[in-house]
Formats: C-alpha cells, structure tokens, sequence
C-alpha cells in the first residue's frame, strides 16, 4: 500500500497546493489556505483510520465555531525547503500563521505544528508566551511517528479549544470516505470494473511524474539562483 500512497499523496499536492506553492517551496503553508490539515507526505505520515480521525475531529472544531488548522512534520522532507523547522515546531507555527494573514486567509483558531521534536502553537487566541500554558502536559515521545504525532495533535486540539470556551464532544467519529457506485446503463452494457484500477494507476502515476518534473525545475532554478 505504501507507494500507492505515495503516488495519492503527490496527487493530492498537484491538485491542492495553489500555483505559488511552487515558488515559495512552504507546502504546508500553502496547503492550509484552502484545508485545514497538512498530513505530511514522509514515510512518518499517519495510518489512513488515524489520519481520517484527526480529520473528523478538525471538522468539530469547524462545527463548534472555532476552525483550526494542523500541520504534521515526519521528517525534513516535509519541509525540505527549511529543514530546519522540524526541530523547531513553535517557530514554524509562527510562520505559517503570518504567512496565512499576508496571504488573506482567516484564522478563527489557531494553527498547530507537531514534529517529533515538539508542538508549536500560533494564531488568534495565543498571545506571545502563552503556547507553553495552552500547552501544559502534553508531549510528543522521542522519535514519534506518524500516529504517534497524529495523536498529540488530537490531544492539543481538545485542551486549547476548551481553555478557549469550546469543549469539543467526547466521541467524534472519523471522517468517512464515501465509495462512488456507478448507476447502471439502461439496455445491454459491459463491465469495465475490471480496468478500473489501470484508470486509477494511470491517472495518478500521471500526476506523479508531473508533481516530480515540477519539483526539479524548482531545484533548477535555485540552484541557477545561488550560482
């Protein structure tokens, strides 16, 4: 299943990540603009339930009138253009949250980063110094993996949107992807089904290589930049 994730996950970027994401290089922050989580695309990222239930609970937020945003770092490539923030979630936080206001996007909640060397915390609702408070007791284990971080980014989700006056319900059910049955044809058909998975693989296979092409053009020009 692995690298069919892998070549959904670079679907996913094509389709999702605005033009400019390419320039700038910050796929997170461009990422959240338009949803309201950034999963991550490394090896690190979470399994498909606990993934689809750190969606259901962001979807919550959105319904107790309080929108956050999630951002998950496995490892550097998450944010291969600046390595560096992976050790520094806070920092990051505060860059994605700017990065989102210079770009017009409201922020009703906070948005939170989570990597394996801490959470970080910025936005409406956080004044300077206060992330460690709205923060208190929650860890991430050394060298957490993708679940691991999906969970401690459960866990800040429910403590900052009660200290907030939004106490979330007890039990929210994970989001549901819906399965697409196709309406039968009217008078004698035959059953393509049996393509379909080469339909699948060629479209995001497809995509894939155009995701790459872009990516190294991208590299091109940097290093062009830096000569």
């Amino acid at each position: 299943m692995r690298p069919w994730r892998v070549l959904l996950a670079a679907l996913l970027v094509l389709l999702c990540v605005p033009a400019g994401a390419y320039a700038h290089g910050d796929a997170s922050s461009h990422y959240l603009e338009s949803g309201s989580l950034y999963p991550g695309f490394s090896v690190a990222r979470p399994s498909d339930a606990r993934e689809l239930k750190l969606m259901g609970l962001l979807e919550a937020t959105q319904k107790a009138g309080y929108p956050m945003k999630v951002s998950l770092l496995g490892d550097e490539s998450d944010v291969s253009d600046r390595p560096d923030m992976l050790r520094k979630p806070q920092r990051y936080a505060d860059t994605i949250a700017t990065a989102l206001r210079t770009s017009n996007v409201p922020l009703v909640g906070p948005v939170v980063v989570v990597s394996p060397y801490g959470i970080g915390i910025a936005g409406p609702d956080v004044a300077r110094g206060d992330a460690k408070r709205l923060l208190d007791g929650i860890t991430v284990p050394a060298g957490a993996k993708g679940d691991q971080l999906a969970d401690a980014a459960m866990t800040t989700i429910r403590q900052v949107a009660e200290a907030n006056g939004h106490t979330l319900p007890a039990n929210v059910p994970a989001v549901k992807v819906p399965v697409l049955k196709p309406a039968p044809a009217p008078g004698k058909s035959y059953d393509l089904s049996g393509l379909t998975p080469f339909a699948v693989f060629i479209a995001i296979f497809g995509s894939a290589v155009v995701y790459v092409q872009i990516r190294t053009r991208m590299a091109r020009r940097h290093s062009l930049r830096g000569a």
